[in-house]
């Protein structure tokens, strides 16, 4: 089983070059358009429910 974290930040920037890059994909995204894009139907309905709370106001998630 493949382990997924969520993590809700408010981001100012992000650098482009990151030390952990090889070891991560980073995508981001509002956590409506990231429900879309998982395949777990816990972390589907959590990331809807992030959504919904704070109204997709972030810009962006990563997932």
């Amino acid at each position: 089983m493949k382990q997924s974290f969520v993590y809700l930040i408010k981001v100012r920037r992000r650098k482009k070059r990151l030390p952990e890059m090889a070891e991560r994909n980073v995508t981001w995204m509002k956590p409506a358009e990231a429900a879309r894009h998982v395949r777990e139907p816990e972390l589907r309905k959590l990331l809807l429910a992030v959504g919904r709370r704070f109204g997709d106001q972030h810009e962006h998630s990563a997932a």
